[in-house]
C-alpha cells in the first residue's frame, strides 16, 4: 500500500503541477505540528535544514541526504520531530520541482503506516479540489449591452481552489465604442474574495464622475442571474467616496469596515475598507 500512494503522490505532482507539492506539505506541516508533543524542534538554525537547502543542484542534494541527512535521522531519538520539520519546510522551500522530490522521497521513507494514511487522506482531497475546478460549468455571455453602453468579454481565469483562487470573469467596459474601464467578477467565495469582493471595477480618470461604474453594475446583473449569483460583496476604501456614492446608487448595505494590510515601498500602514453586500435582484 505504502508504495501504491507513494506513486500515485509522486506521478501527480510530476504530470501536474508543482503548487500540489507546496500546498500538500504546508498542510502536513500544520497536522504534525498539531500532533508532536513536547517541545517543537527549532530547525532555523540546524545545520542539516540550512545545508539542504543551500544545495543548488539534484546531484548535492542526492549526495548529501545518503552521506548526511540519513546516518543523522537514524541515530535520533526523535525521529519525527527532525525528519518531519526539516522535510516539509525544505519542500515548501524547493524552487526546483526535481530537486523538492528527491528530498520528498526521503520524507515517504520515514513515514509509519498512519502517516502513510493521513498522507493519502491529505492528497485525496486536494486532488478532488482541482478536479472539481477543472469540471466548473461557468455561462458566459460575450456581450451585454444597453442603450450606448456595453460590456464585452475580455477574459476568464480558472480558479484553483487547491491555494484559494476563485473562476474570473473580466469584462471590458465600453461607451459609444470606447473603452472607459473594466470589471471582475469573482464567482465563488474564497480567501480571495472576502479580501476583495466578489466585484471590483476600475473606470479611466478621463471618464469618472459621469455614472459608469454604476450603469456597468447594473448592466452585470444579467452575468450574475445566469450564473445563480443572487448577492454580491463589493469592497471599497473608506475614503473613497465617488465608490461608496456608486453602493449607495445600488441600494448595497454596509455590512463590516476592516483593515488591509498594505505593503509597498513608502508604507506598512493598513487601509481601512468598507464591505458592502449587493443583491442582484436591485440592480
Amino acid at each position: 500500500m505504502k508504495d501504491l500512494i507513494r506513486n500515485k503522490i509522486v506521478s501527480e505532482i510530476t504530470s501536474n503541477e508543482k503548487i500540489l507539492l507546496v500546498v500538500f506539505t504546508q498542510r502536513l506541516l500544520t497536522y504534525y505540528e498539531s500532533n508532536i508533543q513536547g517541545d517543537m524542534f527549532s530547525f532555523s538554525n540546524n545545520i542539516i535544514y540550512n545545508n539542504l537547502c543551500g544545495k543548488k543542484n539534484s546531484r548535492q542534494i542526492k549526495e548529501y541526504i545518503n552521506k548526511v541527512v540519513k546516518p543523522s535521522l537514524k541515530k535520533s531519538k526523535e525521529i519525527n520531530k527532525i525528519g518531519y520539520e526539516i522535510l516539509i519546510y525544505t519542500l515548501a522551500t524547493c524552487l526546483d520541482l526535481s530537486n523538492a522530490l528527491l528530498v520528498f522521497e526521503l520524507f515517504f521513507s520515514l513515514a509509519s503506516q498512519e502517516d502513510y494514511l493521513i498522507i493519502n487522506e491529505y492528497f485525496n482531497d486536494l486532488l478532488e479540489k482541482r478536479n472539481n475546478d477543472l469540471k466548473k460549468e461557468v455561462i458566459i455571455s460575450k456581450v451585454v449591452r444597453n442603450n450606448n453602453m456595453e460590456l464585452i468579454f475580455l477574459k476568464k481565469e480558472l480558479g484553483n481552489s487547491i491555494i484559494g483562487l476563485p473562476y474570473t470573469l473580466i469584462y471590458g467596459i465600453y461607451v459609444n465604442g470606447l473603452g472607459v474601464g473594466n470589471i471582475t467578477l469573482r464567482l465563488e467565495n474564497t480567501p480571495l474574495t472576502v479580501l476583495w469582493g466578489n466585484v471590483s471595477y476600475f473606470i479611466e480618470s478621463g471618464y469618472r464622475n459621469k455614472g459608469y461604474a454604476t450603469k456597468a453594475l447594473t448592466l452585470l446583473k444579467k452575468i450574475l442571474l445566469e450564473n445563480k449569483i443572487t448577492s454580491f460583496y463589493l469592497v471599497n476604501a473608506v475614503d473613497n467616496e465617488p465608490s461608496i456614492r456608486v453602493c449607495n446608487k445600488l441600494h448595497a448595505v454596509l455590512v463590516e469596515q476592516f483593515e488591509i494590510e498594505k505593503k509597498d515601498s513608502f508604507s506598512n500602514e493598513a487601509v481601512l475598507a468598507f464591505k458592502w453586500l449587493i443583491e442582484t435582484r436591485k440592480l
